[in-house]
């Protein structure tokens, strides 16, 4: 399998580019990390002109387990995630996601991740993924 077949889970939510009501996060690996972008619109609105807050936390989960398949060349998945929200994300307002590695615990993985826009940061993640055999 190429890096990008681990990227893009056929569709997935968050990652197929042919799901047509998913997020088509269009993931890229960059040296230790993947990155990704991803424009909200009003379909995506939570609190009056922002994004919803599961939208955010669904960029950041992709993002953990997309790191995992495409780096580590493995399946996985989420078992916990602890996300902290510092700003509010706006409708129409492009936002970069990104993971990287903290710890490889053998089946399990630890992974960051945070998305963020022009202005700084908007939420941050650490999450607990396990391998599937």
């Amino acid at each position: 399998m190429s890096a990008n077949q681990h990227m893009h889970v056929d569709n997935c939510f968050g990652c197929s580019l042919n799901n047509p009501i998913g997020l088509k996060i269009d993931f890229k690996i960059e040296s230790d990390c993947v990155k990704g972008e991803f424009t909200p619109n009003q379909n995506h609105m939570g609190p009056p002109d922002g994004a919803h807050g599961g939208v955010i936390m669904t960029l950041l989960d992709e993002a953990m387990a997309v790191f995992v398949r495409a780096v580590l060349k493995c399946d996985v998945r989420t078992a916990k995630e602890e996300v902290v929200f510092k700003n509010l994300a706006k409708i129409g307002e492009k936002l970069f996601v990104e993971a990287r590695l903290k710890e490889d615990r053998g089946r399990a993985v630890i992974v960051s991740a945070k998305v963020t826009n022009d202005k700084g940061i908007v939420a941050e993640a650490t999450g607990m993924l396990f391998k599937v055999r």
